[in-house]
């Protein structure tokens, strides 16, 4: 590869490798952090729980590091329940659901930078298969699609991401992501805010009525997804 040729690859791709680099420099710069304190997560999301229930600028500092988990690869689902334990049922799920809803947008312009690499093939494997999937589910009706699989956890930045590619209207996007993420956010907050103890130890005790209200959104969620689907479908092939 010749220096001409070298330079027209950088700079059409120049917003693609800042994007990886500094996705890559976010995960290591986490790991070292880690490494350097000698904390696991486990122990770390510890140390912000007190942090964070203890301090007024708690719920923005959640806000915060929710909006940031894509660079961690931490699932959002683990953070909605860590919100629902520090900052109980009702300040957890108005705070989740916003942070889970803000969370989105990052991946969401992620796809849109990478927009036709989805389909170039340079996605393999089960990922490449899992995405072609939404992908099609998606552009049949977008709003709906969206709804239905955010409503069953879905893997959550694999849908934002793959909406981006499609270049979903942003407003289609934000809006589905926010109707879609109300019933997990609520069931994993309860389910959050029944524990009461000490996680590292082990110690814990079960708020059992929040554990069943949990279980009752997730199954009504389940449902309400299966009739979208259905809907979504049928829509589909009657055009």
């Amino acid at each position: 590869m010749n220096l001409s040729v070298l330079f027209q690859f950088l700079r059409r791709h120049f917003p693609r490798i800042v994007a990886i680099l500094f996705w890559l420099s976010a995960i290591l710069a986490i790991h070292l952090t880690l490494q350097h304190n000698h904390l696991t997560l486990v122990q770390l999301a510890a140390k912000l729980e007190v942090v964070m229930a203890t301090h007024w600028y708690g719920p923005v500092l959640f806000f915060v590091i929710f909006i940031f988990r894509p660079f961690t690869l931490i699932p959002a689902i683990i953070l909605v329940a860590l919100g629902g334990r520090i900052f109980g049922l009702e300040v957890g799920f108005i705070v989740g659901l916003f942070a889970k809803t803000a969370s989105a947008i990052i991946p969401y312009y992620g796809g849109r930078l990478f927009a036709g690499e989805l389909d170039a093939g340079e996605v393999h494997g089960k990922i490449r298969r899992l995405s072609q999937r939404i992908a099609r589910f998606l552009r049949r009706n977008a709003f709906e699609a969206l709804v239905a699989m955010r409503l069953v956890h879905v893997p959550y930045d694999i849908v934002s991401f793959v909406a981006g590619n499609l270049y979903m209207p942003f407003r289609v996007f934000i809006g589905g992501t926010f109707v879609g993420n109300i019933a997990g956010v609520y069931g994993f907050t309860a389910l959050g805010a029944s524990l009461h103890g000490d996680v590292i130890s082990g110690k814990l005790h079960v708020d059992l009525p929040l554990v069943i209200s949990s279980l009752a959104v997730f199954t009504a969620s389940i449902i309400a997804s299966c009739l979208l689907r259905r809907h979504v479908n049928e829509t589909a092939a009657s055009v």
